[in-house]
């Protein structure tokens, strides 16, 4: 979102992908998505492996690379499905996810993370994007959970489960690595929460049978939200601080371009926004 460009434009959420031009390293995800186009929102609420290679590629692959290295500290393999997964074929925790979901809350900013002692020490901070895409990236999470205007997303039943009030905002992503590994990262204005279910299996646990991030880890998450709502609802309310640099404009997504009237808002950086449409 910072500096990405692909067919020609910046990247952006109204970035429509090619489901078709997905392959990365000599390998191709087979995500169920087929032929056609999503744009990048649609593609992270989705959880659209395609929709991942295409932002890999309009970054590059070694900066992408990098990118992954910067925000998990780690040192992630760099080749096919553990390049698009970031924490895939690394020794990413819970506690690494954590300290990067912080940096979309932050303004852009990591804070490293401990274990609660009771001792204040100094936190070693690093700072990952600006302000203005992490702000960006929040607002597209936010349909990962359930928020418009995304179908099919990922975690939407979570949010259901949760019992949050309607208007509660909350940004998410979810991960499923095939081998018995489901993870949720859930974002709020005060709250990070990061689930990893692993389950040692021999068994193949199907995504079409319901074996996903969203369904699996988005489940402890929604109970532990529902246990915590009503004792500590400071951690669940507020709102995402919105920095200058950024605008909403009208949209229309199945072409990918503003158009004034639709009613239908998108979030743009300032300076880095789609052609109007024709």
């Amino acid at each position: 979102l910072d500096e990405g460009s692909i067919y020609g434009g910046p990247v952006t959420p109204l970035t429509l992908l090619n489901l078709s031009d997905c392959t990365v390293d000599g390998w191709t995800p087979d995500d169920g998505e087929g032929d056609g186009y999503l744009t990048a929102r649609e593609a992270l609420a989705r959880s659209s492996d395609c929709g991942a290679v295409g932002m890999a590629k309009s970054i590059g692959l070694e900066k992408a690379c990098e990118e992954i290295e910067l925000s998990l500290q780690i040192h992630p393999v760099c080749s096919g499905p553990a390049l698009i997964g970031g924490a895939r074929g690394s020794e990413a925790t819970p506690l690494h996810m954590a300290e990067a979901y912080a940096a979309f809350v932050n303004g852009g900013t990591t804070v490293e993370a401990d274990f609660a002692s009771g001792e204040a020490k100094v936190k070693k901070t690093t700072r990952l994007f600006s302000p203005q895409a992490a702000y960006q990236e929040v607002q597209m999470m936010r349909s990962v959970i359930g928020g418009a205007p995304a179908e099919r997303a990922t975690a939407a039943m979570a949010r259901v489960w949760s019992g949050l009030p309607k208007g509660a905002q909350v940004a998410g992503k979810t991960g499923t690595d095939g081998q018995g590994k489901f993870w949720i990262g859930v974002a709020q204005p005060h709250l990070i929460v990061v689930v990893l279910i692993s389950v040692p299996s021999q068994t193949a646990l199907r995504e079409r049978d319901g074996f996903t991030g969203g369904m699996i880890a988005g489940r402890v998450w929604a109970d532990f939200v529902r246990r915590s709502l009503q004792r500590s609802p400071y951690y669940f309310a507020g709102a995402f601080s919105q920095p200058s640099g950024v605008t909403w404009l009208e949209v229309d997504r199945t072409r990918g371009c503003l158009q004034p009237g639709t009613k239908d808002n998108e979030i743009f950086l300032v300076g880095r926004v789609p052609r109007p449409c024709f």
